[in-house]
């Protein structure tokens, strides 16, 4: 007998229309399987392969959209599943578009690509559209970096922490992006507000690296990056929006349906900051706290039973600290004061994950690193954090790229811009 004949799941088939797409969720403790029978589709930007199955996690919530029509199948029971028409997915391809004009002409001037904040309320599908533009972006052969300042979920590493990815190739349909060698840099908490002033000053390290990186990889600099965001947009919360746009000194700022965020970004936000109001997509549902409490869970429990997922302290030994990126420029723990490179400690190591070939290191200051396999390294709490290998401080470079229009495309010139420079920040 054949695999599809013993498996005694049901098995819906749906025949979709173009520009339309399929929503689906999967109840707790179930699994669905997607297989794409015919037409091309994708899902959050990543394209499907024809008669390859694509299994779903209990809880998990997805959309598959075709721009020329599909046929597609879930085997198994969904808590939902349904074809929508009404879907905003038009408007996000022209941010896209928008971007990549930014992109050739930032590599035809020789300056930085564009660098976008997404910013909403909760529950929006804010880390959804952060994947739609990455992955369109690495289709066309960019190298985006995705910046994940939402310690409450954490797209790059565990809750927790703030991280930025370079993205190299489209996000897998399961799994998500490759985390692979991120910088990661450990905050301590699922809410900002825990200790804002140090949640500042993490953003403003991670934009720092960002920015070295830049200076030093021309594909990452006409890349740009896609900062996703906490929902957290009242009080503190929105002046942190604010920071982190100002410390890595944004060009575009997608605001996720809230109109009242979207006139006050416009206002505080510089003028050449172009600002865009989008709808949510109707498959945006709100997430109760038991399931981002589930889920942060699956993310960052030191008691996992993946047997992929097990502690390993044995290779943690003396060594030279720039062994520990080799992608990422080194930066110590905000507010640590530099040291000799070759002052390195044994870590007291409170936890160490390993999956794949990555590893999370987190030590007992105020930092979390993440390496490949036999790279990982930490210092201990005399340094409380990586050593800060460049001490000098680093200028702001007037940003003179074109902007673009996300509503109708239309770059200005720029020379119509003026001088672009975004307030010093406080730290």
């Amino acid at each position: 007998m054949t695999e599809e004949a013993q498996d005694p799941r049901p098995v819906s088939r749906y025949e979709l229309e173009k520009e339309t797409e399929l929503r689906f969720e999967v109840e707790p403790g179930e699994t669905v399987e997607l297989e794409l029978v015919s037409g091309l589709a994708e899902v959050f930007g990543t394209e499907l392969t024809r008669h390859r199955p694509y299994t779903f996690a209990g809880g998990s919530k997805s959309a598959v959209f075709t721009w020329h029509g599909c046929c597609v199948q879930l085997r198994g029971r969904p808590e939902v599943a349904y074809v929508s028409r009404d879907t905003p997915m038009l408007l996000y391809l022209n941010c896209h578009a928008a971007l990549e004009q930014m992109r050739r002409q930032a590599e035809r001037e020789g300056e930085r690509g564009p660098r976008v904040i997404v910013v909403g309320p909760s529950d929006v599908g804010k880390t959804t559209l952060c994947r739609l533009l990455l992955n369109y972006a690495v289709r066309l052969g960019r190298r985006p970096t995705l910046v994940d300042l939402d310690v409450g979920q954490g797209s790059v590493s565990v809750p927790g922490t703030v991280g930025a990815l370079y993205v190299e190739r489209p996000a897998d349909v399961e799994e998500g992006f490759c985390v692979r060698a991120p910088l990661v840099y450990h905050f301590g908490s699922t809410t900002p507000g825990t200790n804002i002033k140090l949640y500042n000053r993490i953003t403003s390290r991670l934009a720092e690296a960002f920015n070295q990186r830049c200076e030093l990889n021309r594909r990452a600099a006409v890349g740009g990056c896609v900062i996703n965001t906490c929902g957290w947009v009242r009080g503190s919360g929105y002046q942190a929006l604010v920071h982190a746009a100002s410390a890595f000194e944004v060009d575009v700022a997608l605001v996720l349906d809230q109109e009242r965020l979207y006139n006050e970004l416009k206002r505080d936000l510089p003028h050449f900051v172009r600002t865009a109001l989008l709808p949510k997509s109707g498959g945006a549902v709100g997430r109760s706290k038991d399931f981002r409490r589930e889920r942060r869970d699956q993310k960052g429990s030191f008691e996992d039973p993946d047997p992929e997922l097990h502690a390993d302290f044995g290779s943690l030994q003396e060594r030279d600290p720039l062994s520990c990126f080799h992608n990422w420029p080194l930066f110590g723990t905000p507010g640590a004061r530099p040291e000799s490179p070759a002052r390195v400690w044994k870590p007291r190591i409170s936890g160490l994950w390993r999956r794949g070939g990555s590893r999370v290191v987190v030590t007992a200051g105020d930092s979390c690193v993440v390496g490949e396999a036999g790279t990982s390294s930490a210092v201990g709490p005399k340094t409380r954090g990586l050593c800060d290998l460049r001490a000098q401080s680093w200028g702001r470079k007037k940003r003179r790229n074109g902007l673009c229009n996300i509503v109708n495309q239309r770059v200005k010139s720029p020379r119509s811009l003026g001088k672009r420079r975004y307030p010093s920040l406080p730290y």
